[in-house]
């Protein structure tokens, strides 16, 4: 089964997460999954917008399956750390704006795959927002630290990554890690709403503007093992 599905509404994409057996984790399987879909998006033509969601009303994404990651050879791992770095730095980059509706907890590479989108929105009242890194003795990339550096508010970034804080909705939005909190039942609906309302912008200058906001990321896109 899928882990998940890309749809169109109208103009907007809604790439939707539907494994909650997993949390919507992430091994090799679900990475070529998110491939497929953000190739997709990338080719469409016209103006257009992603919006990244769960189905799972415990989790937005729990991050690798590290029990998946414990079998693999220490050649596969770090195949599979790198392709997760690529696509961390491709949706970062992606030719489109994009929108993450976080509806429950976003940990590890999960926060990181919400961190890479433009706009995030959060459920108020519950979910966590977390880079546990450091308490699972899993240093970052430079592509994974590269991605962090998106969030505006430099102290929320160090609290996140060395004290592998835990920040729920409305914390997350006096912190500027997100753009909005509403309850569970309106995020869809805003996340929408927003994603709307970007579709609405010349997608090429959208996507130039962008890009030339975050120069390392460009620097990282043909080269994501690029020592800072």
């Amino acid at each position: 089964m899928p882990a998940m599905t890309l749809e169109k509404r109208d103009a907007i994409f809604v790439l939707s997460l539907h494994d909650a057996a997993t949390g919507n984790s992430l091994d090799t399987e679900v990475l070529a999954q998110y491939e497929n879909a953000l190739s997709e998006v990338e080719a469409s033509e016209g103006n257009t917008a992603l919006v990244l969601r769960s189905d799972d009303p415990k989790n937005f994404s729990q991050g690798i399956n590290l029990e998946w990651m414990r079998g693999l050879t220490e050649d596969a791992i770090a195949d599979f750390v790198h392709r997760l770095d690529r696509l961390l730095v491709r949706l970062a980059r992606l030719n489109a704006p994009t929108v993450a509706a976080i509806n429950g907890h976003a940990f590890a590479g999960g926060a990181l795959i919400a961190t890479c989108c433009d706009f995030r929105l959060m459920r108020r009242d519950r979910g966590w927002f977390c880079y546990p890194e450091v308490d699972l003795g899993l240093p970052f990339t430079t592509a994974m630290q590269a991605v962090t550096r998106l969030l505006p508010e430099r102290q929320a970034l160090r609290d996140l990554i060395l004290l592998g804080k835990r920040v729920g909705g409305e914390e997350a939005l006096a912190l500027k890690i997100v753009d909005q909190v509403c309850s569970a039942d309106e995020l869809d609906a805003r996340a929408l709403d927003m994603a709307k309302l970007l579709a609405e912008k010349d997608r090429a200058t959208y996507t130039r503007l962008k890009r030339d906001m975050h120069p390392e990321l460009t620097a990282l896109a043909d080269n994501p093992r690029r020592e800072a």
